[in-house]
């Protein structure tokens, strides 16, 4: 394997990681204004 697709594979594994995390944030208090926000930003991140 080329070093491009490890790279891919290591922001992908990144992307989810930074997804999970900001999931796990909103469920645990929707309302949160801080928690949405900081929703906003790793989905961001992980795009």
């Amino acid at each position: 394997m080329g070093h491009d697709v490890w790279l891919a594979v290591i922001l992908y594994i990144c992307g989810c990681f930074y997804l999970g995390f900001g999931l796990y944030a909103i469920f645990t208090n929707r309302k949160s204004l801080t928690n949405r926000l900081f929703l906003y930003l790793t989905i961001s991140m992980a795009v």
